[in-house]
């Protein structure tokens, strides 16, 4: 019985990869027509509920309803972070440590030894190995 090796396993790793990606943009393609009929069914159903201002309609088929998507984005950081200094209004920002900042603070990686320097205070690090495979 021949005896797996590295190589082999890298090989069909990458071939499984490949595959793969080939298989998700195969069906993504395949699946653009069908979602822009469903969008067009979605638009006429919104229109159709908005003509007889309703909310939802229940057939026996299934039940439309009204629905409200919303977004935020930030277009201009300077204007947002003035309004939020000057209205006193903190609860207009996330609590998040910003990863590359911390990590340059932390130092260079120093090859199986972690960083040298320690997280920013009130900041805690966590690594861990996993593996990845480039192509030849």
């Amino acid at each position: 019985m021949k005896q797996i090796t590295i190589k082999d396993v890298v090989r069909e790793y990458v071939k499984s990869r490949d595959e793969i990606e080939q298989r998700e943009a195969d069906l993504a393609e395949e699946l653009k027509e069908l979602k822009k009929i469903q969008a067009a069914r979605e638009q006429w159903m919104l229109n159709e509920l908005k003509k007889g201002e309703q909310e939802s309609v229940r057939t026996d088929e299934g039940t439309v309803y009204r629905s409200t998507k919303e977004s935020i984005k930030i277009d201009d950081w300077d204007s947002f972070l003035t309004f939020v200094i000057r209205e006193g209004a903190w609860e207009f920002l996330n609590k998040a440590a910003n990863k590359t900042a911390c990590l340059e603070v932390m130092g260079e990686r120093v090859k199986g030894k972690g960083r040298p320097n320690p997280p920013p205070a009130g900041v805690s690090y966590v690594a861990f190995e996993t593996v990845g495979v480039r192509r030849s």
